[in-house]
């Protein structure tokens, strides 16, 4: 009687019991499952394992990114608005020193007091000299 074996691939798992492969004369034994078949099989599942894992943990990874990316972006469109905000202000004060300069230049030769203002501090002997 001719078998042709479709799928000649080992049984992966089988091992067989002492009992049996000595009960039996003549016979020979199942062959055990092969260091290699096994190890296919279980590198598959830890390889699966592993994919699960790293995508898990790529997932985490880019959610984390993700959350770190959109804070920064936030505290980044505060810092802009706070300092279009205080370039206003600045302007804003640099026109009012601009027009009080202006006052003081036009009014300072008709008030002694103002030309004061407008002239720097004579600096005594003392800090001249270096004392």
């Amino acid at each position: 009687m001719d078998v042709q074996m479709q799928d000649a691939s080992p049984v992966t798992g089988v091992q067989p019991t002492p009992s049996l492969a000595t009960s039996l004369p003549g016979s020979s034994s199942l062959t055990p499952a092969t260091p290699a078949a096994s190890s296919g099989a279980l590198d598959a599942a830890k390889l699966d394992a592993i994919r699960k894992a790293t995508l898990h943990s790529y997932k985490n990874k880019f959610l984390n990114l993700r959350d770190k990316f959109d804070k920064i972006n936030a505290t980044n469109v505060e810092y802009t608005n706070t300092l279009a905000s205080a370039k206003k202000k600045e302007e804003s004060m640099q026109e009012e020193i601009n027009m009080l300069l202006d006052y003081l230049a036009e009014h300072a030769a008709s008030d002694p007091e103002l030309s004061k203002c407008l002239n720097p501090p004579i600096a005594s002997s003392k800090v001249q000299n270096g004392v």
